[in-house]
């Protein structure tokens, strides 16, 4: 994952990608930065790296290089590194969320969720295109973290006649999937619902 190391790039590009910033005020060599850096931020499961790449520009602060996070810890008299922050970059004076020290990745994640701002609710199929016996499905308007299940069909009109044909966790907002088709058939239908 690549950080953005000034407060003015992170503020730039978070207003042109509908983002929130994710600030980490840290120093190098300190253990509990390094491992919110190296291993919290950099998480596949739960995916953590992908909801900070889909939802943040995460903007590392070097406390010994910069005095840009002083606006987010002005508050405080003394605190423990890292300072982590999760900044609405529309009222970027505030930070919207605000915790120190080392989280584990399944606390993390969730926090990181709950402040995202994803406004995608309702999931669709974009496109179908079928090749050498495969149908390309792309989905988008996902919510990130959500399950889904896309269904296919061979005559949507018959009761029960829907199956899944895979289930899986959206990592993005858009997802391409693939499933093999059954040349016996001349056509096939393909739905997507949220699985509660």
């Amino acid at each position: 994952m690549t950080w953005i190391d000034s407060q003015d790039q992170a503020l730039s590009l978070a207003t042109n990608q509908g983002k929130m910033i994710l600030l980490l005020a840290g120093r190098p060599g300190c253990a509990e930065c390094d491992y919110m850096h190296d291993t919290v931020c950099e998480s596949v499961t739960p995916p953590v790296q992908a909801l900070i790449q889909e939802g943040y520009v995460p903007w590392y602060c070097d406390i010994d290089n910069s005095n840009e996070w002083r606006t987010y810890g002005a508050d405080l008299t003394s605190f423990t590194l890292p300072m982590i922050c999760i900044i609405n970059p529309t009222n970027a004076a505030v930070y919207v969320d605000r915790s120190f020290n080392i989280q584990r990745a399944e606390t993390f994640y969730p926090r990181l969720l709950n402040q995202a701002g994803f406004q995608m609710t309702n999931a669709h199929i974009n496109s179908i295109s079928v090749s050498n016996g495969v149908a390309r499905i792309e989905v988008s308007n996902l919510i990130f973290g959500a399950t889904n299940d896309l269904e296919r069909s061979v005559d949507p009109q018959l009761p029960g006649r829907w199956i899944s044909a895979t289930n899986f966790v959206s990592l993005s907002r858009t997802n391409i999937m693939e499933d093999p088709v059954d040349p016996g058939f001349e056509r096939v239908f393909y739905r997507i619902k949220s699985v509660p």
